[in-house]
């Protein structure tokens, strides 16, 4: 039954990429205060909005061409890091679940 399950993931998530979708869809909407000129900062709620909704290409995007506009606008420069360190972040979280699922095989042997 789990190894069904296992085997539709793909499906499911092909047929949400074919979708359709684009990151001009509705993402919602976001109020976040920075320090990036007022110029921007519609833009910058835009980005983080498409951000939360994971689309990362559309707001690395996003983030660029804020960047560009205002270069001093730090939160705008830092996104990609920040997507990154999310990664390393969730590998690190697994690793957890993974050692603690190893060491309860090893020690308790199940019929």
């Amino acid at each position: 039954m789990q190894l069904r399950k296992l085997a539709l993931l793909p499906a499911l998530v092909l047929a949400l990429a074919a979708a359709g979708a684009t990151a001009d869809d509705k993402v919602g909407t976001v109020k976040f205060e920075t320090s990036c000129s007022p110029a921007v900062q519609a833009e910058f709620e835009r980005a983080v909005a498409m951000l939360h909704s994971f689309w990362f290409s559309a707001s690395t995007d996003a983030f660029v061409a804020i960047a560009q506009k205002d270069p001093g606008c730090a939160m705008a420069q830092s996104q990609s890091l920040l997507i990154a360190l999310r990664v390393v972040q969730a590998l690190a979280g697994c690793a957890g679940m993974v050692i603690a699922r190893a060491i309860v095989r090893d020690r308790f042997a199940y019929n």
